[in-house]
């Protein structure tokens, strides 16, 4: 396992009591903030400690972590790699984990180039359809980012394609949709495993939401993850208090937040979806005992 280049954040000092976003989105995946930005936006929220966890890339990471400790916010580095469960997409959190990691890298820059093939192959399901987009006008809205579908949703809302991105899911690049190209994705055993070589946590993402059952996330469980979401603006108030109680059953760390992108992108603005900042310090003193 690779040493973890951030288990000194903890050190000796207690993290004060407050609300802590621990699952935020920034321009270098398919947020709209930069990093700097949402460090800022978190301060104007009086949040005390805030994760990055960008879609398969750590490389707005540097310029976080600068801005947190500038800031006075408790800057935590991570992010969210796709994988896939029988017939149920999966998204695993990974906190702290070395951004310089050789094979986590490489699976990343797996991503990225899976990733542009993908919007390619979708953009020319829409030509064939007589919707007029081009990948250039996608790989503006994309920015430095990877590249996503919320990326080709926005093209087609500047475009006036659609109203909005609800619809150019629903009708063009949803699942169940014609231009539709499935994703590539890791099995969580792969991208908990790559977590933990880097060095760190492994937490799965919004557990329960969507088709998710219990018995579904009791085998992602015995795989071996650190901890588990339990706060998300998608997650009913029963459910959360069930992922409570079964993360103390198994003595497994928890996290939550807004899953903030920005914009048309969320459901919940910064500071509106938050966790006691003791969860994040709790994330901090596993990482600096690994």
């Amino acid at each position: 396992m690779g040493k973890n280049p951030f288990s000194g954040l903890a050190g000796d000092e207690r993290v004060p009591e407050g609300g802590a976003d621990l699952h935020t989105h920034s321009d270098y995946s398919d947020g709209l903030l930069s990093p700097a930005a949402l460090v800022e936006a978190a301060q104007g929220a009086r949040l005390k400690a805030l994760a990055l966890t960008d879609h398969d890339t750590g490389q707005g990471l540097a310029e976080f972590m600068a801005a947190g400790e500038r800031e006075g916010i408790l800057a935590i580095p991570g992010l969210e790699l796709s994988a896939q469960y029988q017939d149920l997409e999966v998204h695993v959190l990974g906190y702290g984990c070395d951004p310089k990691d050789q094979t986590l890298t490489g699976a990343l820059d797996r991503f990225a180039a899976a990733r542009r093939e993908r919007i390619e192959k979708m953009v020319k399901n829409l030509q064939a359809l007589q919707v007029n987009i081009s990948l250039d006008q996608v790989l503006a809205a994309a920015g430095k980012g990877p590249i996503g579908r919320p990326h080709l949703a926005e093209a087609m809302v500047k475009r006036g394609l659609v109203r909005n991105f609800d619809e150019a899911f629903e009708v063009w690049i949803g699942r169940r949709s014609p231009a539709y190209v499935e994703k590539y994705r890791l099995r969580p055993e792969e991208a908990i495993e790559l977590i933990h070589g880097a060095g760190g946590l492994a937490f799965i993402a919004h557990p329960l939401v969507g088709r998710m059952s219990l018995n579904g996330l009791a085998a992602l469980l015995d795989l071996g993850v650190d901890g588990l979401e339990v706060k998300h603006p998608k997650l009913f108030p029963d459910r959360a208090e069930r992922l409570r109680q079964l993360a103390q059953e198994r003595g497994l760390l928890m996290s939550g937040g807004s899953d903030f992108h920005g914009g048309l992108r969320s459901q919940a603005p910064i500071g509106q979806s938050v966790v006691p900042c003791g969860y994040a310090e709790a994330i901090l003193n596993a990482l600096a005992h690994r």
